[in-house]
């Protein structure tokens, strides 16, 4: 068989085809090499370009410094140093000593001038540690937040703030966000909680949420979070510590450190009183009282133990602003009036004259085997779960009340084995208890 090698002409084009291929595929590389030189170039270039970027942005705040040291007089304080051209705004100084702990003192500039050295002296208490640092925050010229710790390293702090909280807290405070921004130039979000939300769900998603800034939650859940190492102390600045009242920060405080700050100091704030004693009047026309039946400091002294409702108002009167929010009389008869004006005046109402918020008192004698577990349910709805006195009651008084009851988690099983199964509890056992005030 023969084979047709064609022409001369033929074969001038085969060859023209296959180097323009050559030619192509030639071009394709060297196009993908110079592609991707670009594109490391451009990479180098964006690089370089936010480096120059941060440095220009850190330009005023590397020339902002604080330490910890003597003046001319020898006095000890806080210094703080603006070396730049420009102001400096909301400068806080935290004191922090030698273990890394915040010792109690924090001062507050609104600005420092360009070129300024300021002073804060703080009197060192006999047996403080001489060596401290300071902890330094502010907002430079452009708006930025800046941090430099007590070892000098300069932060640029995230001009975003996550608070959790309930619902109409998260409204409240939401109303602020502007003049959050417009003062510290960062924006504030919420993370906002069911309400019922439990202490112990609340505690659980913190343990596995980041990024969470600020809490917002009842004060007695702040033994849990301590013990977990899920907040840290919060230092007040002198014009801060001052605007709250002493009993609003001392409520807060555990081993002496300051743990937080009550949202609210109106009449919802302040603390808890739980009285579980015995309760009795008179109804004499010359020795007519109602008064609760305490251990008493002389067994011989005539009355010895009674707290009657005139001493209670005459000791709340002395009080420049009462503590206490809420009130729990789990006593007989604290709801009975037996003397005074309408049938109004009792003990529970003797704890509202004298300021109290909210009081639980009783209307007649209450049985001492169910009472424990309507006062168990009581504090897991209003402590636990965040509901209101008034509410918190109501929901255990219907639990009482409900057949095929569903107890908490956590309720001991003596507690429950008190209240028959299967039925409601009997009327005496649980509509005794009345709410009065907020």
């Amino acid at each position: 068989m023969a084979v047709q090698w064609g022409d001369v002409a033929g074969w001038l084009q085969g060859l023209g085809s296959l180097f323009a291929l050559g030619f192509a595929a030639a071009a394709v590389v060297v196009t993908r090499r110079t592609y991707r030189i670009e594109s490391e170039r451009d990479r180098v270039n964006a690089e370089a370009r936010e480096v120059q970027a941060a440095f220009t942005r850190r330009a005023q705040a590397a020339l902002v410094s604080a330490w910890w040291g003597p003046d001319h007089t020898g006095t000890r304080g806080a210094f703080v140093r603006n070396a730049s051209e420009t102001p400096v705004y909301q400068v806080y100084l935290t004191v922090v000593g030698a273990d890394d702990r915040t010792d109690g003192h924090k001062t507050h500039y609104l600005v420092v001038p360009p070129g300024e050295v300021l002073f804060a002296p703080i009197d060192s208490e006999a047996g403080a540690p001489a060596a401290r640092r300071v902890k330094l925050s502010f907002t430079d010229a452009a708006g930025v937040r800046w941090l430099r710790n007590q070892y000098g390293r300069l932060t640029e702090l995230q001009p975003t703030l996550c608070i959790t909280a309930d619902p109409p807290r998260a409204k409240v405070f939401s109303r602020f966000q502007g003049d959050f921004l417009a003062t510290y130039g960062v924006n504030v979000e919420f993370h906002t909680n069911a309400p019922g939300y439990s202490q112990r769900r609340f505690v659980a998603d913190l343990e596995r949420t980041a990024g969470i800034d600020a809490l917002i939650c009842p004060h007695d859940w702040l033994g849990d979070l301590i013990s977990r190492k899920l907040i840290e102390p919060t230092v007040l600045s002198a014009e801060h510590h001052n605007a709250f009242p002493s009993w609003a920060l001392s409520a807060l405080t555990v081993d002496s450190h300051l743990y937080g700050l009550l949202t609210d100091l109106g009449p919802a704030a302040g603390v808890m009183l739980h009285l579980a004693c015995h309760g009795s009047f008179a109804t004499g026309l010359d020795d007519a009282k109602s008064y609760l039946l305490l251990a008493p400091a002389d067994q011989r002294a005539s009355g010895a133990g009674e707290l009657t409702a005139e001493e209670i108002l005459d000791l709340l009167a002395t009080t420049e602003q009462c503590q206490v929010s809420l009130v729990v009389l789990a006593a007989c008869n604290t709801g009975r009036s037996v003397h005074g004006y309408d049938e109004a005046y009792s003990l529970g109402t003797a704890f509202l004259a004298g300021g109290t918020r909210s009081v639980l008192s009783t209307q007649w004698s209450i049985p001492d085997l169910q009472t424990p577990a309507l006062m168990y349910l009581f504090h897991h709805y209003c402590r636990t779960e965040g509901r209101p006195p008034w509410q918190a009651l109501r929901q255990a008084q219907m639990w009482m009340l409900d057949p095929l009851r569903q107890a908490p988690e956590r309720m001991p099983t003596e507690l429950l084995r008190s209240v028959p199964a299967g039925e409601p509890a009997p009327v005496v056992a649980w509509a005794g208890f009345i709410h009065y005030g907020l």
